[in-house]
């Protein structure tokens, strides 16, 4: 019996080319996986330094509202009434950042430009003044709101807002403004800090104590 003679197969496996377009395909995927990590990673890094910057602004305008909604009416002896024009206010709180809570303290909030910049100071009686915040391409100013409903540029307004006002303390000067606020006078005006003031009235005196 004749056997037929077997045909020759090609050996398994992979030629040359076919493993280069392999290594081809695995380093542009692995290129485009490290461009996707490194985009995502980018990404995060910026959402957190936002986070810490938002973080630290809430954090200084808490401050700020702390230290002025607890301005306080003061007697003529103390020699602190409660002054204020676009660029500084200063005054008696009950809140100091610095200081025993409750104890009157003579403090002074201030904007001073710097180059492109506008910077928050705080200064405590006889202390240094500290910068809180500084803002860019904005021009913020104080405001002052009056019994009318109206911010004013200044406190007291005029002259005759001095009027005297009495309590068991002593003569007093003129009330203080029912708010505060820091906006922002560019023509953007996207920029807004309002706080009131809880001690803005004297309250009368009981007789029947």
């Amino acid at each position: 019996m004749k056997l037929k003679p077997t045909t020759s197969h090609r050996s398994a496996g992979f030629t040359l080319l076919e493993m280069m377009v392999v290594l081809l395909l695995v380093s542009l995927i692995s290129v485009l996986l490290m461009q996707g990590f490194s985009y995502v990673i980018g990404i995060q890094e910026r959402l957190r330094n936002q986070l810490v910057k938002i973080q630290n602004t809430e954090l200084k305008e808490h401050w700020f509202r702390l230290v002025t909604r607890s301005f306080h009416y003061s007697r003529n002896a103390d020699g602190a009434d409660f002054k204020g024009s676009p660029t500084e206010l200063s005054g008696l709180v009950l809140q100091p950042l610095n200081g025993m809570p409750g104890v009157p303290t003579k403090v002074k909030w201030s904007l001073q430009e710097d180059g492109d910049q506008t910077i928050l100071y705080y200064q405590q009686a006889a202390e240094p003044a500290v910068p809180i915040i500084q803002w860019r391409e904005v021009q913020p100013e104080f405001r002052y709101l009056n019994t009318n409903g109206e911010f004013v540029s200044n406190w007291p307004q005029d002259e005759d807002d001095a009027s005297l006002l009495f309590s068991f303390a002593g003569p007093t000067t003129h009330p203080l403004p029912k708010g505060v606020v820091i906006m922002d006078t560019s023509q953007t005006s996207q920029f807004f800090w309002y706080v009131s003031i809880t001690s803005n009235a004297i309250k009368e005196p009981d007789f029947a104590l």
